[in-house]
């Protein structure tokens, strides 16, 4: 019986085993070309496929619409670019130096507007600066040391390296450095002139001035290397535009606005300029320093600047003082602030850093004394001097004596020697007080231009570092009858004002361009 049902089985299940022996037989009897061509066939639809559905997702993307409208005018932009660098490789290096680059109204949120002061020296008072408008308000910003004022100081050491600000200020009393302060003073100065030959007999200049190669300017020699004041400055002003990029949040400062001396030169002002432009800056705007001011003044005190008609600029920066009187007047479309220079006296020389010569020769004279030892010619012991002299006029703006501790400070066979002093606030008004009086001249000189009277003025407005001490607004009460307008930080009052002139130049061009 299981014979047969086993015997019925293998003939019923024969045709099937028949069939599934076909795909052996056909597999050994095709060659690989007739399966591989069908089975890369299959994977090239899939990927068409596939591709033209990511096409399509993509031509639905909202961006992908809007960059595909702006790529016509992209490339018109770029071709008008290229066709400007060519016509400017074509022009004569003077031409296109010269030549102001259009800033592209669309660029707003990827360019940025700045106001600059040079400043005049290497005091923390008199140092340049940089502002930016951030929400309509115009605030100073700080470098990459912290710090809201650069000094005016490069320095070459002997590696060669360049170092500006800070770090060049700490060498100006060094041996193995070369230290370039007051370089700004030669700026459009040209080499064989009175101004030229005045400067050099006065002693100001602590470095080797000689004749430019380029044409009848001045140059800086250091270390057998000629450097011209245009490309020093813009070292400078390199360094505040890197501060403002930074507070901009990365965007590209494309234009500036560049405090200038009142009376300045066509010379100057050209040099200036030129400074600007080998900082990086495609737009360089100047504005006299005092309009600069009084535009920080009405930005901070409001209602007390809204009542003057005639204003005095008294300014006593790091090397120069200057007294500007200034008139109300109506602002034409585009033009500054509303302020026009009615008369102007500027003397270079005799600033702040001048006061603090008094007081280190005063410290040196005092150590003299007690331990008979010259300071004067230990170039380590004068960088600490100075330091300290800095450190005591600022403690004395709020206080009635600073102290004056420097341990350590020289040496000789018996041991180490320190200093150890107090300041009273009177003896460095005594100290003071000829270098201030001295401007008062000047003040009267340009008033009797003017014909205004001294008690005739509105107001006296004080700008610089110099209007932090107390000394400077007791002798301006005396002298203009009335108490002066004072800023919290008077030393930044040209950077405000220039800043603030910036944001407006910069809305102005975006109407024009609307």
């Amino acid at each position: 019986m299981l014979t047969r049902r086993s015997t019925f089985l293998r003939r019923a299940a024969q045709p099937l085993l028949a069939r599934a022996t076909l795909p052996k037989r056909a597999l050994r009897t095709t060659t690989p070309a007739q399966v591989v061509g069908p089975l890369a066939m299959g994977v090239g639809v899939a990927c068409v496929a596939y591709g033209v559905k990511l096409l399509l997702q993509t031509a639905r993307n909202p961006e992908f619409q809007e960059a595909m409208r702006a790529a016509p005018k992209a490339a018109a932009d770029a071709a008008a670019g290229a066709r400007q660098r060519a016509q400017r490789s074509r022009a004569p290096p003077e031409q296109s130096a010269q030549q102001e680059q259009p800033i592209d109204a669309e660029a707003y949120f990827t360019t940025g507007v700045v106001g600059m002061d040079l400043g005049q020296g290497a005091a923390e008072w008199a140092g340049a600066c940089t502002a930016i408008v951030e929400h309509g308000v115009p605030r100073v910003v700080e470098n990459e040391l912290g710090s809201r004022s650069t000094p005016n100081v490069l320095a070459f050491t002997d590696s060669g390296e360049l170092l500006v600000g800070q770090p060049a200020k700490k060498l100006l009393f060094s041996r193995t450095a070369s230290a370039i302060l007051g370089h700004q003073a030669l700026l459009g100065v040209r080499w064989g002139s009175d101004e030229c030959a005045a400067l050099l007999a006065s002693g100001a200049l602590r470095f080797d001035v000689g004749e430019d190669e380029g044409g009848g300017g001045v140059a800086i020699h250091v270390r057998g290397t000629r450097h011209t004041p245009e490309a020093l400055c813009g070292r400078v002003l390199a360094s505040l535009r890197a501060s403002g990029e930074a507070a901009l949040g990365g965007r590209s400062v494309v234009a500036a606005v560049i405090g200038s001396p009142v009376l300045a030169s066509e010379g100057e002002l050209r040099a200036l300029e030129a400074a600007g432009r080998l900082a990086g800056i495609r737009r360089v705007t100047l504005m006299d320093e005092p309009v600069a001011a009084a535009a920080a003044a009405e930005s901070e005190l409001g209602a007390e600047m809204a009542r003057v008609d005639t204003l005095g600029v008294y300014s006593l920066g790091g090397r120069g003082f200057s007294f500007t009187v200034l008139e109300r007047r109506e602002a034409d479309e585009g033009a500054a602030v509303g302020w026009g220079i009615a008369a102007a006296r500027r003397v270079d020389g005799g600033g702040l850093e001048a006061i603090d010569s008094l007081l280190v020769e005063s410290l040196v004279a005092e150590f003299a004394r007690e331990e008979t030892i010259d300071l004067s010619q230990d170039h380590l012991a004068l960088a600490r001097l100075h330091d300290a002299a800095e450190s005591a006029k600022l403690e004395l703006c709020s206080a009635g004596a600073a102290s004056i501790s420097l341990p350590f400070i020289t040496a000789d066979a018996s041991g180490p020697k320190h200093m150890e002093l107090t300041l009273s606030r009177a003896r460095f008004d005594e100290l003071a007080r000829p270098v201030l009086r001295g401007t008062l001249q000047s003040c009267d000189e340009a008033l009797a231009e003017a014909g205004v009277r001294a008690a005739s003025l509105d107001a006296v407005l004080l700008v610089g570092g110099s209007a932090r001490l107390p000394v400077v607004a007791e002798l301006a009460a005396e002298h203009f009858g009335a108490a002066p307008l004072r800023l919290a930080r008077p030393e930044e009052a040209v950077a405000i004002g220039a800043a603030r002139r910036a944001q407006e130049l910069l809305e102005l061009r975006y109407q024009n361009a609307g």
